[in-house]
């Protein structure tokens, strides 16, 4: 009669490779691990604040943008520096109408141009609105800016412009002013190329001494292109440009135009910002707060 074999309650001892990798990978993972439970600071100084996503030339050639930004900047623009900025609402210059190839249509009129004029313009201005805010400017919400205007009759671009920087700045209690125009906003179809051209001009100027403290311009073009060698390259390149003039397109044009220029408007200094002026009053203030135990040592 055959044996039957015992079966050891204790299992095999692991073989001398899997032990070393083993031990190699916890001397890898541990230290990490210990790594991760130290506090993080806080309060440190930002690197590359100035520089995070700002284009390069090699963006250009890989993104085939042709765009271009160009910048003045005031020598007394921290002279002081900007607190409290308002964006006024920014100006459609265009036609307000849906431009394909320098041919609008439809053929808007009245109250329909007016609001995509306004449609237009509000888009690239909610944007600038946020990339300021982005750089830790103090700024008027946007409704409550077009509240006061609306509230002292300012209700078009004539009695905007006409309005003098320092009678803004005291019924919108703002320091800084946002002027904004878009000049150019269309879109082109060529077959094997297509693409959307937005072009913004931003001013800021000192509601104190009315005085520009910086301009900008910045053009963008979200081109698709395609290469065809035959019929049916061809119209697979046509279709696909047609699919690249979507609105997602249209809004990564806005969206460059537009941190491509308030990436260049100099940050105020955080101790200017903190000494600024002090905190609102509709804002609730913590006296107190409970502070978790301190971790052992």
């Amino acid at each position: 009669m055959r044996r039957r074999r015992a079966t050891s309650l204790y299992a095999e001892p692991l073989g001398f490779p899997f032990s070393v990798a083993l031990g190699f990978l916890l001397l890898v993972i541990l230290p990490v691990a210990a790594e991760n439970t130290d506090d993080q600071r806080l309060f440190l100084t930002e690197k590359a604040a100035d520089s995070h996503s700002r284009k390069r030339w090699y963006d250009y050639v890989m993104d085939t943008d042709p765009g271009s930004c160009r910048v003045r900047i005031s020598p007394s623009f921290s002279d002081p520096a900007p607190s409290r900025i308002a964006v006024l609402p920014f100006l459609d210059e265009g036609s307000g109408n849906y431009v394909l190839d320098e041919i609008p249509w439809p053929g808007r009129k009245g109250e329909a141009l007016a609001v995509w004029r306004w449609t237009h313009s509000q888009r690239l201005r909610r944007m600038i609105h946020g990339y300021l805010a982005a750089r830790e400017f103090d700024l008027i919400p946007i409704a409550l800016v077009d509240s006061l205007l609306a509230a002292h009759k300012i209700s078009s671009d004539r009695l905007l412009e006409a309005a003098e920087p320092s009678v803004l700045g005291r019924i919108l209690d703002a320091d800084t002013l946002v002027y904004g125009s878009l000049s150019v906003y269309r879109s082109y179809y060529l077959f094997l190329a297509a693409g959307w051209r937005v072009k913004l001009t931003i001013r800021i100027l000192s509601a104190i001494t009315g005085r520009e403290i910086f301009a900008g311009t910045s053009t963008r073009n979200i081109i698709g292109l395609r290469i065809a060698t035959n019929p049916i390259d061809l119209a697979l390149a046509s279709i696909s440009n047609l699919v690249h003039l979507r609105d997602v397109t249209l809004r990564r044009g806005e969206d460059e135009a537009c941190r491509e220029l308030v990436i260049r408007v100099p940050r105020a200094p955080r101790a200017a910002r903190a000494a600024s002026g002090p905190i609102p009053k509709a804002l609730p203030v913590a006296t107190a707060m409970a502070l978790p135990p301190e971790r052992g040592g």
